[in-house]
């Protein structure tokens, strides 16, 4: 068999000697490696489900205020449902030329009045002008006064012209008011100007 070299003898110690130091430090090194990405992952992670965790509890706080909101809306039926002002008043105009139509009137003039902002409550009022019998007449209060959403008789003034034949035709003035909840850029507005004056 032949013999090596002594430098070659003593190149191959080392190897063998190099060769299990490598694995001991590549046993070290990887194992710390992995321990860094992992570490770099979990805090990555973590970031993350606490961002998420975040949203989630934003997004409750949000469903429960929209449920309180659709609880309070849906809790009080005596409330017109109004956007806006002119979208109430317009509605209302509309209900109570109905209901001056059923009742066997002959509507003249139909005004809708500004809107009154009371706290939380918009008084949205509508005057209405015409002619009918009286029985026409009781029947057009009866409905304004038992509909739902609220609606009351603010103003009326009569005045009867005698057809002869026990007939009467009524000439009919009226205001008719509604209550809505004030949209929330109003009350923010409704609230300065009542601070201011």
């Amino acid at each position: 068999m032949a013999t090596l070299s002594p430098a070659l003898s003593r190149w191959l110690a080392v190897l063998l000697l190099l060769v299990p130091l490598a694995g001991f430090a590549a046993l070290a090194i990887v194992p710390a490696r992995l321990a860094e990405r992992q570490a770099v992952e979990r805090e990555t992670l973590e970031a993350h489900i606490a961002r998420l965790e975040q949203r989630i509890v934003t997004r409750e706080q949000v469903l429960a205020e929209l449920r309180q909101l659709e609880r309070q809306t849906e809790g009080d039926q005596r409330l017109l449902r109004a956007e806006t002002p002119s979208v109430g008043g317009a509605a209302l105009a509309g209900l109570l030329t109905e209901f001056f139509e059923q009742s066997g009137g002959r509507l003249d003039r139909t005004q809708v009045l500004e809107p009154v902002v009371d706290d939380l409550v918009m008084r949205i009022g509508v005057q209405l002008s015409g002619s009918m019998q009286m029985a026409g007449l009781r029947s057009l209060l009866h409905r304004i006064e038992t509909h739902e959403p609220l609606l009351t008789v603010e103003r009326i003034a009569i005045q009867g012209i005698d057809l002869g034949a026990g007939e009467v035709l009524v000439d009919t003035d009226l205001t008719v008011v509604g209550y809505a909840r004030v949209p929330p850029s109003e009350e923010s507005e409704g609230s300065s100007t009542d601070g201011a004056g």
